[in-house]
């Protein structure tokens, strides 16, 4: 199930202290309360939908807090963190040769290839980021997969004396493909909940350990009454699909009670959006969301803005903080990100 309802409030822009009770996460796939700020300014509310936060690629601890901050003093109520952490973790070193090669300084940061802003002590980070996210992109797409499978092939092909861009890129596509539907048919194909729930657990604990935090938290939740709010940030958006396809894949029952807010969301494709509520938030100017191949200018369920950025510097429109501003919507009925989020929470 899908929805677009639009909302129309006024919303002002506030600076406001942080509150001292939250902590900034310390690990990748940590799962941490975020209270709002003390403030007086900030108007308290009771809310029992629970409203989870999920970051991008590349953002630091204090970036992830800011941000679940920034949501909490938004509505006046609790929001639940999921932290995707910069890098990758130790098993995915294990199981990723080019990960490990790439951590152990084999391979060297080419400008025409990294930016100079990451040509730094952060760049492994950075790279180890962006392979992170490719994984994500294919993980239940298996169309997806065989695009990024196929520029990987070709890369590889050309590197490699004895072979071609063309067949590693056949190659490499056909593979990453195969390897997607192979993992959904391997949860699908489990004969009860908990062999299906085990078999997404393995998958996703060699993939990405924020998916995996915000897999088992829905899943520990699924039989609550309660309704699940989820705003994600670009890769966020990777995770959270993956996070509910696997879901719906263990259960087989709808996710009805799932609300998903995607800001500047470079999925390809929700498998399972037509079981839950999706709305996608996009500036036209962010280069990330064109990574949808369209999705997210999906009229269904998509709303665009347009910002103004400095000089080339489009990834500037990619900031979380420019999604939190951004006018959504078209004349005469236009809103912020915060206005739509609080008229759904029914709050003022």
């Amino acid at each position: 199930m899908t929805t677009a309802t639009l909302h129309h409030h006024k919303t002002t822009s506030r600076s406001l202290p942080s509150n001292p009770a939250n902590s900034d996460p310390a690990s990748d796939g940590d799962l941490l309360d975020f209270e709002p700020s003390a403030d007086r300014r900030v108007k308290k509310h009771a809310i029992k939908d629970k409203i989870i936060y999920v970051n991008g690629m590349n953002t630091t601890a204090k970036g992830h807090r800011f941000a679940a901050e920034t949501i909490a003093n938004a509505i006046g109520s609790t929001v639940e963190g999921v932290y995707n952490e910069r890098g990758v973790s130790e098993i995915q070193l294990r199981e990723n040769m080019m990960l490990r090669l790439l951590m152990m300084g084999e391979l060297k940061p080419g400008s025409s290839l990294i930016s100079r802003q990451v040509a730094t002590a952060d760049w492994k980070s950075f790279v180890a980021d962006i392979m992170q996210c490719a994984d994500d992109y294919g993980l239940v797409d298996p169309i997806g997969a065989g695009e990024i499978g196929a520029v990987g092939g070709a890369v590889m092909g050309t590197i490699n004396p004895w072979g071609s861009a063309l067949g590693g890129a056949a190659f490499g596509g056909i593979k990453a493909a195969a390897g997607a539907i192979d993992r959904i048919t391997k949860v699908k194909s489990g004969r009860t909940p908990q062999q299906r729930y085990q078999r997404a657990r393995d998958i996703l604990r060699n993939n990405n350990l924020a998916t995996l935090t915000l897999f088992d938290h829905l899943y520990k939740n699924f039989r609550s009454s309660q309704f699940f709010r989820i705003i994600c940030h670009s890769q966020g958006n990777l995770i959270t699909r993956n996070a509910l396809t696997f879901l719906y894949l263990v259960t087989r029952r709808s996710l009805d009670h799932i609300y998903v807010y995607g800001l500047a969301s470079p999925a390809r494709e929700w498998p399972v959006k037509s079981q839950m509520h999706l709305r996608l938030y996009t500036i036209r100017e962010d280069p990330v969301v064109y990574l949808s191949e369209g999705e997210s200018f999906n009229k269904d369920v998509a709303e665009v803005a347009d910002v103004k950025v400095e000089g080339n510097n489009y990834i500037e429109a990619h900031d979380i903080k420019k999604y939190f501003t951004a006018i959504f919507g078209q004349k005469g009925d236009t809103h912020r990100f915060f206005d739509e989020l609080r008229s759904d929470l029914r709050i003022t």
